[in-house]
């Protein structure tokens, strides 16, 4: 049986929007996995909720609405990431990929899995992280 290869595009994630609300809610997301910021769950859940987020979340909506402009309206990041799925795909032409946003799709449960099946492939999964970061080791297989 021949092995497929897949390639799995992930991004940390991107605000839906630059309103203060949608950076309010990736802001929640972000920072509470604790492999972002490695505290026991009560502190974390303290530390994001009642003091990062109500302080960070507004004047982080306006830096993100200076970038919102540089991709027209929408995040560069997912545009660019989909920009990059785009140009991977002409550069291989049958190769399965997806892209995904963090907060749209858990890659443990799903993302590999959507590639096809576990034992006839390949999984690729480019390094967005400096090597030995605790982001990278969170993505692995």
């Amino acid at each position: 049986m021949t092995r497929r290869t897949g390639i799995l595009l992930l991004n940390l994630g991107t605000p839906d929007s630059p309103a203060v609300k949608d950076v309010r809610k990736y802001l929640k997301e972000f920072l509470n996995d604790p492999r972002v910021i490695d505290l026991p769950w009560l502190k974390r859940k303290i530390l994001v909720n009642l003091i990062i987020v109500p302080l960070r979340a507004p004047k982080s909506a306006k830096e993100y609405a200076k970038l919102f402009k540089h991709g027209n309206g929408n995040s560069p990041l997912l545009s660019n990431g989909l920009g990059l799925q785009k140009e991977v795909q002409n550069l291989l032409h049958a190769v399965p990929q997806l892209y995904k946003i963090r907060e749209e799709y858990n890659f443990r449960e799903k993302g590999s899995d959507a590639l096809g099946s576990r034992k006839n492939r390949r999984r690729v999964r480019p390094r967005g992280y400096p090597a030995g970061s605790a982001r990278e080791g969170a993505v692995r297989g």
